[in-house]
């Protein structure tokens, strides 16, 4: 069950009192009421108070079905695995922790919409490049997983980090909480490897929902697809790379180069491998092995994000990496206890609860 706490509004503004009216009537503060529309449930006996006062069923103060407020499209899991019912109950859970704080957040989300439905190449690669154009990336830049951060906040796409459990086997996945547009990122996964989903499921996030079935569509997944390649190996990067190692006849010498173009700009190889096959589809080479090595050289998302077990330090790192989540949690820090802060931000044992409380509190109070 889900507390309303916005009915109370309703209910104060039906019964043409004040706050102040309300809270001195059931024998509470106005800071309390306040607290109660913004989600904080009250107590038993503060329940029964007010349901007297208004004349109502105490389950009027309850959403019960919740689920018209999630969304959770068909999204890509790693390699060979599906989703099943029980991932996709999995999945829910998951989203569904942060339903209430979504629900009291009601500043607009400027969110760019694609609606133009035609998914061929053409367009794919004009949504990339006015994609590419919003983080100013040049032509012969791909785009690093600092930049693909920046490119949800400017699209207005939440971005939230979590361990997800084993059996959703997924690096990234999109939904929808509140008529919020949601991206939930798997912190185990390495920054090499999340680049590509986030950027597929970004693309799944603002395409325009009247036309967006939650049914798998294969047209839908080749044109995500071709979007992310687009964005992260511009054209002009990819005559570069090939333009360095099509006239170098050893394979282990065409592998290294790769892997410096790699390594220096931060990305796997395969998806060059792929963009390459697409000016020469005879091309062949073997980059498995290099980019399982690479991976060693580079950090999951996770050991970034707690990189440090200074509360300030993680809170600057979230800051810069997912803006939208930190100020959704900077307005509701009256309502959110430690606990709950640690939840939502899934500190486990990493961090201080209450120190990273405190950080936020002295963030919120350096921007009023």
């Amino acid at each position: 069950m889900i507390w309303r706490g916005e009915k109370i509004k309703d209910l104060i503004k039906g019964k043409n009192i004040t706050y102040s009216k309300l809270a001195h009537d059931i024998n509470v503060t106005r800071p309390t009421i306040n607290a109660w529309i913004k989600g904080k449930i009250p107590k038993g006996a503060h329940i029964l108070a007010i349901c007297k006062y208004f004349n109502l069923d105490p389950n009027e103060l309850f959403l019960v079905n919740h689920t018209d407020l999630i969304t959770i499209p068909q999204h890509r899991m790693r390699r060979t695995a599906k989703q099943t019912e029980e991932t996709n109950k999995l999945s829910h859970e998951l989203v569904s922790e942060y339903l209430s704080i979504f629900r009291n957040y009601d500043k607009s989300q400027l969110l760019q919409i694609f609606r133009d439905q035609n998914l061929s190449d053409d367009n794919a690669k004009e949504l990339a490049n006015s994609l590419r154009k919003l983080v100013s990336l040049d032509d012969n830049t791909p785009i690093n997983y600092k930049q693909t951060f920046k490119l949800l906040q400017k699209l207005g796409v939440f971005a939230i980090f979590r361990k997800f459990p084993n059996e959703i086997k997924s690096y990234a996945f999109n939904c929808d909480i509140s008529k919020k547009r949601v991206i939930f990122i798997n912190n185990t996964t390495n920054i090499l490897d999340l680049i590509f989903p986030i950027l597929h499921e970004v693309i799944h996030s603002i395409k325009d929902k009247a036309n967006n079935s939650q049914d798998y569509s294969i047209e839908e997944e080749k044109f995500c697809d071709k979007v992310a390649s687009y964005i992260q190996f511009p054209d002009s990067y990819i005559n570069l790379i090939y333009a360095n190692i099509k006239n170098v006849r050893n394979v282990s010498q065409q592998v290294n180069i790769l892997k410096q173009f790699s390594s220096q700009k931060g990305h796997v190889g395969y998806g060059v491998i792929q963009r390459i096959k697409e000016i020469e589809p005879k091309f062949k080479l073997d980059i498995s092995a290099a980019d399982i090595n690479l991976r060693k050289e580079f950090e999951t998302i996770g050991e970034i994000i707690f990189e440090s077990t200074d509360p300030r330090i993680f809170v600057n790192i979230l800051r810069l990496l997912s803006p939208l989540f930190v100020d959704l949690l900077l307005e509701q820090l009256d309502i959110l206890g430690s606990r709950k802060i640690g939840e939502l931000l899934d500190i486990g044992n990493s961090l201080d609860a209450k120190s990273v409380k405190d950080e936020l509190v002295m963030l919120s109070k350096e921007r009023s």
